[in-house]
């Protein structure tokens, strides 16, 4: 004998925010207490990291820096902030080597 089933599922309002496609239905089904049950399969989304300009209180934390708005962002570790001058100059330490560098964030 064969039976179709007519499935309603209780979905939550952000799921789709916090889970990537493709939804992958599990096939073992549970029924327990007449409620049936399984398990959906989905790779949670990794979020965006934030950055923020870094300021003197961020020193000795992981940075990313960079010379001009041009340039691309290198990871480095900020040793110190030196706001004395026109603007501010990030030291960065990277590869064994420092460098002053015009931009530097770090992630919030």
């Amino acid at each position: 004998m064969k039976r179709t089933f007519e499935i309603e599922l209780d979905v939550p309002d952000d799921f789709a925010s916090k889970y990537n496609p493709p939804y992958l239905l599990g096939s073992r089904c549970v029924i327990t207490n007449g409620v049936l049950a399984w398990n959906v399969y989905a790779d949670p989304q990794t979020p965006t990291p934030q950055w923020r300009p870094a300021t003197a209180s961020d020193e000795g934390k992981r940075a990313r820096f960079r010379d001009d708005g041009i340039d691309a962002w290198t990871d480095a570790k900020l040793l110190h902030v030196d706001s004395d001058k026109d603007g501010c100059l990030f030291l960065g330490l990277f590869h064994g080597s420092s460098k002053w560098f015009d931009y530097c964030e770090v992630q919030v």
